[in-house]
């Protein structure tokens, strides 16, 4: 029997319960902005769509509360009741269902407890496989698919060791371009191509990459980011560009619910509202490549390598 305590344990104290349901609502709420322990006053599919919506955490749940309404408040189980027309256990059941978190497998689970903390609805469950390109980057005919372990291990490895710190010892921006072109590996995150054009997708993977130019502050950014992140999006991966004056954030999108380019749009406005990034627009390219650098500190997602 699945318990309301586990539901709230495994959405991270009900969190996620919220962008679940907001989202069928609203397109902008898969990004629910959140500031110490309240959430930014949003949207309420249940009182006419008035941006009267207020989400708190109060000790280890998140409740919520209306501006216009004092009797509407509750626990997010009580808020998903609203939208599932749900209670008891039906109601357990159907959020545990809809948001794929497996409570109902029992012993898979406490052979990997770990793996509570990073289930959400956004949660790959199934390793993504993806395209990889031998330089140069004219060379648009894949040559194996990947998975993000493989990806980490060669970034964190020194197999581009060489050819990065050569990169970034290049002062002229045309030479070291060139350089880049010729010399780098690539990937395409984003799914399997029989070559790299957008027309030429055989499967998407559900991840999206975005990529960060010129950044100051660099490793502070990805600090900050690493801290607030855990509760708005699911970072699969991170790690330095060739250049070392940006990085790349790969991420799990939905693509049963919204298109990639959807996310894009919406993932660049809240990085910029949020953290003043910009970020390339390039990446709403689905067939964009990725090239593979050399990043010792390269960061990758406990739950693709349990």
């Amino acid at each position: 029997m699945i318990t309301k305590n586990e539901l709230l344990q495994a959405t991270h104290h009900g969190y996620y319960i919220y962008k679940r349901v907001l989202s069928y609502y609203y397109e902008e709420s898969l990004f629910l902005a959140r500031s110490g322990r309240r959430c930014e006053l949003t949207k309420n599919p249940f009182n006419g769509d008035r941006e009267s919506l207020q989400i708190t955490l109060v000790g280890d749940v998140f409740y919520f509360t209306d501006d216009f309404l004092p009797e509407f408040k509750g626990d997010a189980i009580d808020f998903a009741a609203h939208h599932y027309q749900l209670s008891g256990d039906e109601l357990l059941r159907k959020i545990n269902r809809d948001m794929d978190l497996h409570l109902d497998r029992g012993n898979e689970l406490d052979a990997k407890p770990e793996m509570i903390g990073y289930i959400s609805p956004f949660v790959v469950f199934e390793m993504p496989t993806f395209s990889f390109y031998n330089a140069p980057i004219t060379n648009t005919k894949p040559n194996k698919l990947m998975t993000l372990v493989d990806v980490y291990n060669l970034i964190k490895g020194d197999a581009y060791k060489e050819r990065t710190l050569k990169l970034r010892s290049i002062e002229d921006p045309q030479a070291a371009s060139h350089f880049k072109k010729t010399q780098f590996d690539a990937v395409t995150f984003s799914g399997e191509f029989s070559k790299r054009s957008n027309a030429a997708l055989v499967n998407h993977s559900g991840l999206l990459t975005l990529d960060f130019d010129h950044v100051e502050n660099l490793h502070l950014v990805k600090r900050t980011l690493f801290n607030d992140l855990e509760y708005h999006l699911i970072i699969d991966m991170m790690f330095d560009s060739p250049s070392g004056h940006g990085f790349k954030c790969i991420l799990s999108i939905d693509i049963m619910r919204y298109s990639h380019q959807q996310y894009f749009e919406t993932l660049s406005a809240y990085f910029k509202k949020s953290y003043n990034l910009e970020v390339d627009p390039s990446g709403k390219d689905v067939a964009r490549a990725c090239f593979l650098p050399h990043d010792p500190n390269v960061w990758i997602n406990p739950m693709h390598r349990i």
